[in-house]
C-alpha cells in the first residue's frame, strides 16, 4: 500500500484574528516550508491559496526566485483559488473569477499554471454544479472535506454533474494528522514519550480509520499532514523515512495531484457513480451578518454590470484603459468572499475591515460606471432615463425606480426615441419640503423593450396628473376568502391570515399549491440557539454538522409547536390590503407579528402580481 503524506496548514484570510495578524503567522509557515524543501529533497508542500502566495511575494522579495524554482519542480502545489469561499453563498461567476485571479497571477510571477486537483479544504457543501464548472477549468479531481453525504459514505467516487459531466472526487473522511512541534516534543521528552513513536501512532491510527472506512481500497491512501496555521514539522522527515524501515507498507511526501493520478491506475469499475449533492452544513451561516452577504451580492452585480458596460462600449470604439482599476475592485470582492468572512463567522475588527474593502471596491466600480455613462449620454437638459441591456438577446421587462415631482398635480411620463408614450405606473408620497414647495417622490413602474448588448434612452417629462382607468387584478372579497384574478393567475388567499391557500396559472392550468399543504410561502418564527454555524437544533445535537434534509420547497417544515418553529404568519389574524392596482401590476399587502409569549417580529409581506408577466 502507498501513503501519500502532503504537508500543508489551512489558512483563514480573517475569523478569530484580522487579516494582517493571521498573515505574520502564515509568512512565518512559508518561510520554514521553503528551508526544509531546500535541506530536504524528498519533501513538498502544499499551498491552498493564492492570496498567500501573493502576500508573501510582496513581502518576502528576497525568497522570490526560491518560491519560483519550486514551482517548477513540483515540489509546491497550488489549485489556483484566489481564497478558500464558501461556494454556497457566492455566484458561479465569483467562483470563476477566483481561479481566474489566482490562477493568472501565479502564471504571470511563478511561471505556474496551477495543480489538476482543486481543493476545498474548508467550506459548507457543494453542489452539483461544481463538476461542469471544474472540467471547464481544467480541473480533473475534486478534493473535500465536508459535505459527505452519510447514505454513500465512500472517500472515492466519480461525481456526475447536472449536466452530465463527471469528476473524480475524494473524501477526505479523516482531516489531517499533525506531527508535533519542536517546543511539543521536549515536553514529550520530559514526561517519558518519545515523540517519534507517538507520531508513529498517529499515522498508524489514521491509516486504521481510513482502511475502515474504504477496505476495499487499499492500494493508496491520502494523508493530510497539518491542520489550521500549523507550522511545517521537521519531525515529519523522520516520521515517514522510519515508517518505511519499519513496514511494508509504504509512506512518502506527495501531492495532491500525484494522488490522483495513482487513484487513476487502479480499476475503476469498483469506484462508485454519485449523483446528488455535497450537502450543505452550518445553516446558520447563510443568514450570520447578512450585510456581508447583501454586500457581495450588490457588488457582484454592479462589477458584471460594469464590466458589461465597458464591453459594449470597447465593441463600439468608445475604450479606455480601465483594467488596472477593474482588476483592484475584483480583489476586494474576492478576497471577502473567504469562507469565514461570507459566512459572518469572524470578529468584529475583522468585520469592519470587510466592510472598508467592500466600500472601497464599491467606490472603484461607481467611478467606472459613472465614466462610462458619460460618454454616452446625450448633450441637452432633457431628463433621461439611459437603461442598458447586459444580456445578448433583447429584453422585455419591468424597470423600477424614484424621482422626485415638485407638485402632486403633476404625474411623470416616458417617451421612447420616437416619442411613443412607455407604459408606466406611479405611487405618490410627499417626501418633505424643498425650496418652500411641498415635493412628492413617485415610485415608478415601466414596461420596458430594450435592444440586445445596447442601450435605450427614454426621455422623462411631466404632466398633468391623469387618473388611471386600467387596473391590473379583479378582486373579490369573502367571508372566509380574498379572490383575485390577473391575465396570467387566479389567486385565493385565506382572509385571517394572508396566506395562498390556491394559485392557479391559467394559461399553463396548473395549480401550483399542494393541496396537502395549502399554505404557500408561509412567514415561521424560529427559535436561534445562538450559534453562528448551526440552526433548528442545539449546538451540540449529533447532526448540526451532518444533516441530509434539504429544505427546497415554499412551506413550512414539520408541524407548529415544533422544538424550534415558535409561531406562524398562518396562526395570526393580520391585516390585508390592495397597496396597488394599477395598469402595470397589483400588490398584495400583509401586516402582522409573528407573536411568541411576549416577543416577536412585526413583518410587513407583500405580493406581486403583473399584467404583462407570469412572474
Amino acid at each position: 500500500m502507498k501513503i501519500h503524506l502532503v504537508p500543508l496548514f489551512h489558512y483563514d484570510v480573517a475569523y478569530r484574528w484580522r487579516f494582517e495578524e493571521y498573515l505574520e503567522r502564515s509568512i512565518r509557515n512559508l518561510d520554514e516550508a521553503l528551508r526544509l524543501l531546500e535541506t530536504e529533497e524528498e519533501y513538498t508542500y502544499h499551498v491552498e491559496q493564492v492570496i498567500l502566495l501573493k502576500e508573501y511575494w510582496e513581502r518576502r522579495p528576497e525568497n522570490r526566485e526560491k518560491l519560483r524554482r519550486m514551482f517548477k519542480d513540483g515540489r509546491i502545489e497550488c489549485s489556483g483559488i484566489y481564497v478558500m469561499p464558501e461556494i454556497n453563498m457566492i455566484s458561479g461567476e465569483s467562483i470563476l473569477r477566483q481561479f481566474e485571479y489566482g490562477k493568472r497571477w501565479m502564471e504571470k510571477n511563478l511561471n505556474y499554471r496551477g495543480s489538476k486537483v482543486f481543493y476545498l479544504a474548508d467550506a459548507w457543501g457543494a453542489t452539483r454544479t461544481i463538476p461542469q464548472l471544474l472540467m471547464k477549468l481544467g480541473f480533473e479531481g475534486f478534493f473535500f472535506t465536508r459535505g459527505m453525504n452519510r447514505r454513500l459514505n465512500k472517500t472515492d467516487f466519480i461525481w456526475l454533474g447536472l449536466d452530465g459531466t463527471k469528476i473524480f472526487a475524494h473524501w477526505i473522511a479523516m482531516g489531517g494528522v499533525d506531527f508535533t512541534g519542536e517546543r511539543k516534543m521536549e515536553e514529550m521528552r520530559e514526561f517519558g514519550v518519545d515523540p517519534l513513536e507517538e507520531n508513529l501512532r498517529r499515522v498508524e491510527k489514521v491509516v486504521k480509520e481510513l482502511r475502515g472506512v474504504e477496505p476495499e481500497n487499499i492500494a493508496n491512501i491520502l494523508i493530510l499532514q497539518g491542520g489550521d496555521f500549523t507550522e511545517p514539522r521537521i519531525i515529519a522527515i523522520r516520521v515517514v523515512r522510519e515508517f518505511n524501515r519499519r513496514g511494508k507498507d509504504r509512506m512518502f511526501f506527495s501531492s495532491l495531484e500525484e494522488f490522483l493520478h495513482s487513484l487513476k491506475k487502479e480499476d475503476s469499475t469498483k469506484i462508485p457513480i454519485y449523483k446528488g449533492e455535497l450537502l450543505p452544513l452550518f445553516h446558520g451561516t447563510y443568514s450570520s451578518r447578512a450585510e456581508i452577504k447583501q454586500w457581495n451580492r450588490r457588488l457582484e452585480n454592479l462589477a458584471f454590470l460594469v464590466e458589461r458596460v465597458l464591453s459594449i462600449l470597447r465593441f463600439k470604439g468608445i475604450t479606455w484603459d480601465y483594467f488596472e482599476d477593474l482588476d483592484y475592485a475584483w480583489e476586494r470582492i474576492i478576497r471577502n468572499q473567504s469562507h469565514d468572512t461570507i459566512s459572518g463567522t469572524i470578529v468584529d475588527e475583522a468585520y469592519e475591515d470587510a466592510i472598508e474593502w467592500y466600500r472601497e471596491a464599491e467606490e472603484t466600480l461607481t467611478r467606472l460606471l459613472e465614466r462610462a455613462l458619460a460618454k454616452i449620454v446625450p448633450e441637452g437638459e432633457e431628463l433621461r432615463l439611459l437603461l442598458f441591456n447586459q444580456l445578448p438577446y433583447r429584453r422585455r421587462d419591468y424597470i423600477e425606480f424614484s424621482i422626485t415631482i415638485p407638485s402632486f398635480n403633476l404625474a411623470p411620463i416616458l417617451l421612447g426615441e420616437n416619442g411613443e408614450e412607455i407604459p408606466l405606473q406611479a405611487e405618490m408620497k410627499r417626501v418633505g419640503e424643498l425650496e418652500g414647495r411641498e415635493p412628492y417622490e413617485a415610485r415608478v413602474l415601466a414596461y420596458v423593450d430594450v435592444p440586445p448588448l445596447g442601450w435605450k434612452s427614454l426621455r422623462m417629462k411631466f404632466v398633468k396628473n391623469r387618473k388611471e382607468e386600467e387596473v391590473t387584478g379583479k378582486i373579490e372579497t369573502g367571508v372566509s376568502e380574498i379572490k383575485i384574478e390577473t391575465p396570467f393567475y387566479k389567486v385565493v388567499l385565506d382572509r385571517r391570515s394572508g396566506v395562498v391557500k390556491r394559485l392557479w396559472h391559467k394559461r399553463m392550468e396548473r395549480e401550483l399549491v399542494d393541496s396537502k399543504r395549502p399554505y404557500f410561502g408561509e412567514l415561521v418564527l424560529y427559535e436561534d440557539y445562538g450559534d453562528l454555524w448551526c440552526i433548528d437544533r442545539p449546538i451540540h445535537h449529533p447532526t448540526s454538522q451532518y444533516s441530509e434534509v434539504l429544505i427546497d420547497k415554499p412551506y413550512f417544515q414539520g408541524e407548529p409547536g415544533s422544538e424550534t418553529q415558535r409561531s406562524h404568519m398562518s396562526s395570526h389574524r393580520n391585516r390585508i390590503r390592495i397597496r396597488e392596482n394599477g395598469r402595470l401590476r397589483m400588490c398584495i399587502e400583509i401586516e402582522g407579528r409573528l407573536a411568541f409569549w411576549n416577543k416577536g417580529p412585526f413583518f410587513v409581506h407583500r405580493l406581486y402580481l403583473y399584467r404583462d408577466t407570469d412572474y
